[in-house]
């Protein structure tokens, strides 16, 4: 070898063991420049360093409490938080991370900053000697945090994984994948089980055979059981979602994609039990005297079911990331213009709660009012449809009605009977006595006349007639009962005015001529 080889062999190894040299001085000099001076130093210290791309734990360590002296202890902990973050899906936006040095928590008015106050409140930094840590607190409660978000040691067998498992593809590792299908396949398993057993106890339960509900009503029931079932073991899904450590990009969209489906069965299991429950109230109401249940509970059922939905929409879009607060303001102000341009609509709906409560009328009463008269065949939320005695149905508005003088013929508990028999002036007295004698004795033995309040009395003479009143008060049921008991009665008193020799006037007029006019004065 010539001196000029050896001295460029030498000079390379010196210019290799130079560079090594200075990688460690500038490594070393990164570890110790590490920032804590606010919050948000702090934070991006932790979460930029333990990145897949720059995964340096040694210096995302250094944001853990110094009361931590152990530094692999506080390298295992530091990487706990951030999984615990990740597995969650708390997205930090180190963006809105306070900056200022001297930050106090507007709560407390400690010198705190909590992340996550809702979701992880546990986990907060806290300034000690100037700098800011995760607090002594928080690395006490790291590990049973760490083990509620991976229960039966998951953690550890994660790590264990082969290197096969850890293979990516669309930014998801093999093991996740089977995970993930392990999950969904037991949840699935677990919902034919629980909605099998959980369907045949309840419909072999004592409870359920005195709800005496009809045929129609299982397969309601089915739904309702496995709607509730999937909601539940959804639940179940997101507990051990976590466990899969996707990135959190993944993660997120999961969670958010999970609470909408759990939200949309929560609301068909509602809309399944409010059905139910419908079924189970119309029995009742078909025994009771009053019809008027029959036509508000499915009114009400409805009304029911489009709060439930207007709920889950609300929630499901909250959940989208519409701003919910400004779409209520907005809708809020669009009813207000909307109820204004239709202030007929909401009069009508008012005069429907007003009747609803107030119950004038049920279903199949005759009703009388200045404007219709006719039997009540239907009452919605805008008008109330009565069928009139020529078979037409007419729809009156509920507002107007509730406004009405309203006469209830169906609430009768009587029938007025009432007639005014007027007999000519050559009737003798005694015949006309002996005729009121008569009719008293026809009501006092009638079965449907009320035996406390009955009139027959000489009331008046007219111009043309000698008036006999007469008035009583009939027990009948229905109009036709009515009208065949008012024509038996007519006819007694008709036969009994023939047996007294009276004749029923009619009216008359009589002229009277003082004198003739003389023949001269005709022509």
């Amino acid at each position: 070898m010539t001196i000029n080889q050896l001295f460029n062999s030498n000079y390379k190894s010196v210019f290799t063991l130079g560079l090594l040299l200075m990688a460690q001085v500038v490594l070393l000099a990164q570890v110790d420049t590490v920032s804590l001076k606010s919050p948000y130093l702090t934070m991006e210290a932790h979460l930029t360093n333990l990145q897949s791309d720059h995964f340096h734990p040694e210096l995302a360590a250094k944001t853990i409490s110094p009361s931590v002296r152990d530094s692999s202890r506080r390298e295992d902990l530091a990487i706990k938080i951030k999984n615990i973050y990740d597995a969650r899906s708390l997205d930090v936006e180190i963006s809105k991370v306070p900056r200022n040095v001297n930050y106090k928590d507007s709560l407390s008015g400690n010198e705190i900053f909590i992340p996550f106050p809702e979701k992880q409140p546990e986990i907060y930094l806290e300034k000690q000697d100037g700098l800011w840590y995760y607090s002594e607190k928080t690395s006490a409660q790291v590990e049973k945090i760490y083990y509620d978000v991976f229960p039966f040691n998951l953690g550890k067998i994660i790590e264990n994984l082969p290197k096969g498992a850890q293979k990516e593809f669309l930014g998801i590792k093999t093991w996740q994948y089977i995970g993930l299908l392990i999950i969904i396949g037991v949840a699935y398993l677990l919902y034919l089980l629980f909605n099998y057993v959980i369907d045949q106890i309840i419909l072999n339960s004592k409870w359920y055979k005195n709800l005496q509900l009809d045929d129609s009503s299982k397969p309601i029931l089915h739904d309702f059981v496995g709607f509730g079932i999937i909601a539940i073991l959804l639940t179940v899904i997101e507990a051990f979602l976590p466990a899969l450590l996707l990135d959190i990009s993944i993660s997120k969209v999961l969670f958010n994609l999970v609470e909408i489906l759990r939200t949309v069965f929560i609301a068909l299991c509602l809309f399944r039990g409010v059905s139910l429950l419908s079924n189970y109230l119309m029995g009742l109401a078909k025994n009771t005297a009053s019809r008027l249940d029959d036509q508000l509970l499915p009114i009400v059922t409805k009304l029911i079911k489009v709060v439930v939905g207007v709920i889950a929409v609300v929630h499901i879009l909250a959940l989208a990331g519409v701003n919910v607060t400004a779409l209520i303001a907005g809708v809020s102000i669009g009813g207000l213009a909307l109820a204004l341009a239709a202030q007929d609509t909401v009069k009508n709906l008012l005069g429907s709660i007003m009747i609803f409560f107030d119950k004038p009328f049920q279903i199949g009463d005759t009703i009388q009012t200045s404007e219709v008269e006719g039997t009540v065949e239907e009452v919605g939320f805008r008008s109330t449809r009565v069928r009139k005695v020529d078979n037409s149905l007419v729809s009156v508005p509920n507002g107007s009605l509730s406004n009405l003088t309203l006469v209830n013929l169906g609430a009768r508990r009587m029938r007025l009977f009432e007639v005014t028999a007027g007999v000519t002036y050559d009737s003798p007295p005694e015949s006309i006595k002996a005729f009121i004698k008569d009719v008293k004795h026809l009501l006092d033995q009638h079965e449907k006349v009320d035996q406390n309040q009955k009139f027959v009395y000489f009331r008046n003479m007219s111009a043309s007639s000698l008036d006999v009143f007469i008035r009583a008060y009939l027990y009948v049921a229905d109009f036709q009962e009515e009208l065949a008991t008012r024509e038996e009665l007519l006819f007694e008193i008709m036969t009994f005015a023939d047996q007294r020799g009276l004749s029923f006037a009619f009216p008359s007029t009589s002229v009277y001529i003082e004198s003739e006019p003389k023949k001269e004065e005709i022509k």
